[in-house]
């Protein structure tokens, strides 16, 4: 499978009003029909192929491995002058990635207008194979289960850091994964496991660093174990 974005990362404060795009496919080219040559009979595959995802769009997505050959696939629309920033990561069935939507604040002082570029990262936490949202929303809102989260700066790459909980005494370092919000993202795709899976206090925080040094929590992802008797005869 093939997981990229699109949009102007040479600029990043380019306004050219551009819809950015985040593409997830399965290359299946090998079975769709060939021309005598060996081309493609139906050309190459553009974007109509595969089915258009909204990001605040709330219908669930259908798992692209059930689709036909050459449309095995989704993509999501972003917003005016917003970019994919960085390369995708995807671990357990969920895909992870970060988009720039960039900014100019315009400041009075006494020397004048002053211009400073800044921008907000949107942080993306969806399934793999339909684009489903999992970022839960803040306890006690009405609020819809989210594909997205913001952070007020530019991210780097996602990295994953494996962890165990244990019994932290006084004075312990408190981990950033571990709140709330985080847990309750982690509950959720506990859903993607297989049915006999047993979790224990082992998980895979995803983290990003932003660009003022600060360490962002993604998600926390559980680590699924599975017990099995296996007897030679």
């Amino acid at each position: 499978m093939l997981a990229f974005g699109a949009g102007d990362r040479e600029d990043l404060w380019n306004f050219d009003g551009q819809t950015g795009r985040f593409f997830v496919f399965l290359d299946d080219t090998d079975a769709m029909p060939k021309a005598a040559n060996g081309d493609l009979a139906s050309g190459p595959l553009t974007e109509t192929a595969f089915k258009r995802i909204g990001v605040s769009d709330t219908v669930p997505g259908t798992n692209i491995e059930t689709l036909p050959v050459g449309q095995r696939g989704w993509y999501l629309v972003l917003d005016p002058n917003e970019r994919v920033i960085n390369d995708a990561f995807a671990l357990s069935g969920v895909t992870f990635f970060s988009t720039f939507k960039p900014q100019v604040e315009v400041t009075t002082t006494k020397e004048g207008p002053q211009c400073a570029k800044k921008g907000v990262s949107r942080i993306f936490i969806v399934s793999t194979l339909t684009a489903d949202p999992f970022v839960q929303p803040p306890a006690g809102t009405t609020l819809p289960v989210s594909r997205q989260f913001e952070v007020p700066h530019f991210v780097t790459n996602p990295f994953a850091e494996p962890r165990a909980t244990g019994n932290e005494g006084a004075g312990a370092v408190a981990e950033i994964c571990d709140d709330p919000t985080k847990n309750a993202i982690m509950e959720s795709l506990k859903s993607l496991f297989p049915v006999n899976c047993k979790f224990g206090n082992f998980m895979v925080d995803i983290k990003t660093i932003a660009a003022d040094t600060s360490l962002v929590c993604i998600a926390p992802v559980p680590v699924c174990l599975i017990q099995s008797n296996w007897k030679e005869w």
